[in-house]
């Protein structure tokens, strides 16, 4: 992505020309199929190269691919996670875009219903409750490697908003993404969410409701990201459950 923001001019001004600078994060996902098959520079290059405002198509794609979700017993009893997308707007037609890979320890828990999305299989097809799990002293053994989950994303907006309100932005929602992702922020995970502010719009924003909305937005990513995946390696998605009349999510 860098190399390719160079070569269109594209970045931080200096005397000897354009520095982009390009944050980034990624997700451990080398446990599921075969973790030497990822992309490389070349891939990243022709991503940049090939971006449009077409439809993103979602699930397990891109960065969604080997993403798992619900590991409490292990990756045996986990689910599919994925890339998901969704968009809220304001009255006054300011958007936000939430974009989300959702491969996290937690289960993923609709809000608005309290249904358990994708919680890990307990074995005799239904989900197991995470909480209860890690009350009774329940933890993986590979917890002791380290951190190996995370949910990352990026919430977009077409306000103008400077580094300070970007942060504010971030911040809020976060707090999407503890209230789908449960337990979030755990010693096994590494969510990061950045923010970011075309400025094609004014800059007249009421950044709490703008906050607000992103939260939500990135709330109906994850769940989209978990809900349109598809099985991988043995690890079973959300609809394909759904079609073995597992749940009713």
């Amino acid at each position: 992505v860098m190399r390719y923001h160079e070569e269109a001019g594209v970045g931080f001004p200096t005397a000897g020309g354009y520095v982009p600078i390009v944050s980034a994060a990624v997700i451990h996902d080398l446990t599921i199929g075969r973790g030497d098959r990822r992309p490389g520079g070349d891939e990243g290059y022709n991503a940049a190269r090939s971006a449009s405002d077409r439809l993103t198509p979602q699930g397990s794609i891109g960065a969604g691919t080997g993403a798992t979700v619900a590991k409490v017993l292990g990756l045996d009893r986990a689910v599919k996670g994925g890339l998901g997308t969704a968009t809220e707007r304001l009255s006054n037609g300011l958007a936000v875009t939430a974009i989300a890979v959702v491969n996290c320890f937690g289960e993923i828990v609709d809000p608005s219903t309290g249904t358990v999305v994708a919680g890990p299989l307990d074995g005799m097809g239904s989900f197991a409750c995470t909480r209860e799990l890690l009350r009774n002293g329940e933890f993986p053994k590979w917890a002791s490697t380290g951190p190996s989950n995370s949910t990352i994303g990026a919430v977009v907006t077409d306000a103008t908003l400077d580094g300070a309100q970007c942060q504010r932005l971030a911040m809020m929602a976060h707090t999407g993404l503890t209230r789908v992702v449960q337990p979030a922020h755990t010693q096994l995970d590494g969510d990061t969410v950045f923010a970011l502010a075309t400025g094609e719009r004014g800059i007249n924003v009421d950044l709490t409701a703008l906050g607000t909305i992103a939260a939500h937005a990135l709330e109906q990513a994850i769940l989209s990201g978990v809900r349109q995946a598809t099985g991988l390696a043995g690890v079973p998605a959300v609809s394909e459950l759904n079609e073995q009349g597992f749940l009713t999510a």
